[in-house]
């Protein structure tokens, strides 16, 4: 009996000894490592939207050559040939040792410049040389802008138009050729001598078809 209880003794230890042999345990500093963060995702990039671009509204043949018939006298008359045409009004004449008899229709040359770009296809360029050509015609007096009547005759060696030709470069400039006749008197009598050729200019600016240069026949 004695030996019995001795043998289920051993036989209980040797089971403990086993259980205790089973999966060891990670420390605490094992289980705790700190995993690697993960990495950031570049953001998306979003493409500004663009305003589509303005379309260029088309200009006819037929509405470039009226657009000349407009503009064509009234340079030519108003700075060319001569001074503005402003009606003379005795109430606003004043005395000037440097000017005589002028006429007061404009407060300034601004307000003259805006009318002219106003009421008219020019170009802000072509207006500014328009007013140089009659600058020492032009003053501001006392709140009023003046001008003095005078002018001069026009080139009789220009005959008659033969011709128009609208040749487009691109997208925003037209020339305007227009071809004359040239005459000569040197036989006595007025006779077409042949031609020649002036190249005006149209372009697009600020939304609008305006003349950028008409050309002054000398």
């Amino acid at each position: 009996m004695k030996r019995l209880v001795l043998k289920i003794f051993s036989l209980l230890l040797i089971l403990l000894t086993f259980a205790s042999c089973g999966t060891p345990e990670q420390s605490p500093s094992e289980n705790s490592a700190p995993q690697p963060a993960p990495s950031p995702q570049p953001a998306p990039v979003v493409e500004p939207v663009k305003d589509p671009e303005p379309s260029i509204p088309q200009i006819t043949d037929d509405e470039v050559g009226m657009s000349y018939d407009l503009c064509k006298p009234f340079v030519e008359q108003n700075f060319y040939l001569g001074s503005p045409e402003w009606d003379l009004d005795p109430d606003w004449s004043v005395t000037d040792s440097n000017y005589a008899n002028p006429s007061q229709k404009y407060h300034s040359l601004d307000e003259f410049r805006t009318h002219l770009l106003k009421d008219y296809p020019l170009s802000e360029k072509f207006v500014g040389v328009l007013i140089d050509k009659v600058s020492m015609m032009l003053f501001e007096h006392d709140g009023g802008l003046y001008v003095i009547s005078a002018g001069r005759g026009a080139d009789i060696g220009v005959g008659n138009e033969i011709k128009r030709s609208v040749i487009r470069e691109g997208d925003t400039k037209i020339i305007l050729r227009v071809t004359h006749e040239t005459l000569d008197d040197t036989s006595g009598d007025w006779k077409v001598t042949g031609s020649f050729d002036v190249d005006n200019v149209m372009i697009y600016e600020y939304g609008r078809w305006v003349w950028d240069d008409i050309v002054e026949y000398e």
